[in-house]
């Protein structure tokens, strides 16, 4: 009789440890839609080197149509827009080095693309207040990446 009554007190301990798999399951469902109602914050490098995307795929547009120009518009579509596909790739970086590299490759697109609206500018494609803005655009994106990378490395002493 003595080992049915602790086997039922064992029993009882264990239930209140180990809830009901229904309450277990509505207790997940309300964090889960505690999560998803969490607004989705993203990085400033992400949304700017989108945007500055958005930005040049729009120049590129306006420049092979109205002013009939391929070649260095091509250019700055290829590198202007890489920007910020290596942002976004550097997001699912399976290491802290593969993290820095695409941020590098980023930053390298970058600069490529300020040596494509100089030439556009220099050749009379771009006004001067549409380099300047372009151009502000690009050297914030360098600024953020430069910092993302340096402050990557010192935090994981590389």
């Amino acid at each position: 009789m003595r080992r049915d009554q602790n086997k039922t007190n064992h029993n009882s301990q264990l239930s209140t440890l180990n809830p009901q798999p229904s309450i277990l399951n509505s207790q997940l469902s309300t964090l889960h839609k505690s999560i998803d109602m969490l607004p989705q914050k993203e990085s400033i490098i992400k949304q700017k080197s989108e945007a500055f995307s958005i930005r040049v795929i729009k120049m590129y547009k306006y420049l092979s149509s109205h002013m009939n120009e391929r070649v260095l518009s091509k250019q700055i579509l290829r590198s202007g827009t890489s920007v910020g596909a290596n942002v976004n790739e550097s997001r699912n970086a399976q290491s802290t080095s593969d993290f820095i590299s695409k941020l590098s490759i980023a930053l390298k697109e970058a600069d490529e693309t300020t040596y494509w609206l100089k030439c556009l500018y220099g050749g009379e494609y771009i006004t001067e207040a549409q380099y300047l803005s372009m151009n502000n655009d690009i050297q914030e994106i360098v600024r953020i990446l430069v910092k993302i990378i340096k402050t990557t490395k010192e935090r994981n002493c590389i």
